[in-house]
């Protein structure tokens, strides 16, 4: 019986712990389901870190602050995802779309994030629980620390990276 008891707690420990793995980013390029990002793939990013970074609205009134930031930068993220383009040319007809589970979305130009500064202040942050002193939850936050109103491009539960060229 008692092995049996120390058994049924070890359970109910074990699987919401497993059960706990952040959630993959969806990647869809023209409307069409590309790839599914992993967290280890995430991880394998070149590491950045930052020491704190303000958070303000869109009329520039402050917010609050994350603390301790780690993640990848999003143009790394998206460094292997083929864009399909008869020439160079045509990525600047590009841009992308990053998506909340609660359907906020914002917009990045692949000019923006792959040639201007833009892209190296694009981060992903895996460690916004802690970043933000556990007013925030889950697994992925997008940030551009480049932009004067830092909370516009503020992404919470990144989920999907969509991928769309201008129509001609």
């Amino acid at each position: 019986m008692r092995i049996t008891f120390v058994f049924f707690i070890l359970s109910i420990l074990y699987f919401p712990l497993n059960g706990q793995q952040p959630a993959n980013i969806g990647v869809t390029v023209l409307g069409k389901q590309e790839t599914n990002i992993t967290f280890e793939q995430i991880r394998r990013l070149p590491a950045h870190s930052l020491d704190s970074v303000r958070i303000y609205n869109h009329t520039g009134a402050y917010r609050s602050t994350l603390k301790n930031i780690q993640g990848g930068l999003l143009k790394d993220l998206l460094k292997d995802i083929t864009f399909p383009v008869e020439s160079p040319k045509a990525l600047s007809e590009y841009y992308i779309i990053c998506e909340a589970t609660d359907g906020y979305k914002v917009v990045f130009s692949w000019n923006e994030l792959f040639n201007t500064s833009v892209g190296d202040h694009t981060l992903l942050v895996t460690n916004i629980e802690h970043a933000s002193q556990g007013k925030e939850k889950g697994p992925y936050v997008l940030l551009s620390t480049a932009d004067v109103a830092t909370g516009r491009r503020y992404v919470k539960g990144l989920n999907y990276i969509h991928i769309k060229r201008i129509e001609k």
